[in-house]
């Protein structure tokens, strides 16, 4: 690399005629900083008239191509003021609009790419409109007919939805599949089962408990207390206890002759004995509380 000396500059710049651009590739530095050289040194600056390779209009254009534009505006008349199809260098198409068949002018480049053309976004709003269905572009069979899961009623679903489901289980309602899975995921199929609680009295349990609840009104049969008053659901009580059956005989022990409905309050007093009951069933149960 040279040294960025007034000597150096002189015989570069002024001798060998360099441009500042070229200069800098020598030094190693910005053609800024070799104006400013030159500024600090007194080197006077080529004018435009004494550069060797002047800028011009289409300078980054190739010879050839330069040659072809003048030889196709030979003979023309000035067409920077000439407006319209008047215009040699004229390259718009006149269409129709699609909706209300008013005449535009479009592009070629448009008029080659596009079938139809609209006078304003009202008569596009229009067009958008018609494109509904089997007129869709983008239509691909519509719905398709799937059952539901829990009550086999018929349900309309997307297409894509019914290929990308990896369960293929499709519900009415949030009702439906909150029975369905209540129902059915339980015990060890579901996925994130871990051996099951204490209190667990086998995979028909949620079963046999909402049918208990439903045949008794969801409410206490002693003191007669409704859901709404108990702001929940009624306990579900064992007429035998649980234990005497184990969770072998869990069937057994959840049929609904041993299951009855008793609030909070009712259910401890059973359990501590403060209420006993004769009768070994519901029936037998429900005719001494008529009593």
């Amino acid at each position: 690399m040279k040294e960025l000396t007034e000597q150096n500059l002189k015989n570069n710049y002024l001798v060998k005629g360099l441009s500042s651009r070229k200069l800098s590739s020598i030094y190693r530095c910005s053609s800024k900083t070799i104006l400013n050289k030159l500024e600090k040194f007194g080197i006077p600056r080529r004018t435009y008239k004494e550069n060797k390779m002047p800028t011009r209009k289409g300078g980054h254009l190739s010879f050839k191509h330069r040659i072809n534009i003048s030889k196709s505006l030979k003979g023309n008349p000035k067409v920077s003021g000439i407006k319209g199809e008047a215009n040699p260098r004229y390259k718009s198409h006149k269409v129709k609009c699609f909706i209300c068949g008013k005449e535009i002018v479009k592009k070629n480049c448009f008029a080659r790419k596009f079938d139809h053309f609209f006078c304003s976004p009202k008569c596009q709003g229009k067009y958008k409109k018609i494109l509904v269905g089997k007129m869709s572009p983008h239509w691909k069979g519509g719905n398709i007919t799937v059952k539901c899961t829990q009550c086999n009623k018929n349900l309309k679903r997307r297409k894509s939805i019914v290929e990308k489901s990896k369960t293929h289980r499709f519900f009415c309602n949030q009702k439906c599949a909150s029975i369905w899975k209540a129902d059915n995921l339980i015990g060890s199929i579901i996925y994130n089962w871990k051996g099951g609680y204490n209190g667990y009295y086998g995979p028909n349990w949620i079963k046999q408990k909402r049918k208990a609840l439903e045949r008794d009104n969801k409410s206490c049969l002693i003191c007669n207390k409704t859901q709404k008053q108990l702001r929940k659901n009624p306990d579900v009580h064992h007429i035998k206890p649980f234990e005497k059956f184990t969770i072998k005989r869990y069937k057994e022990a959840n049929k609904l002759s041993n299951l009855i409905c008793f609030c909070n309050s009712c259910h401890a007093k059973v359990e501590n004995g403060t209420i006993k009951f004769i009768g070994k069933n519901y029936n037998n149960i429900c005719k001494e509380i008529d009593k």
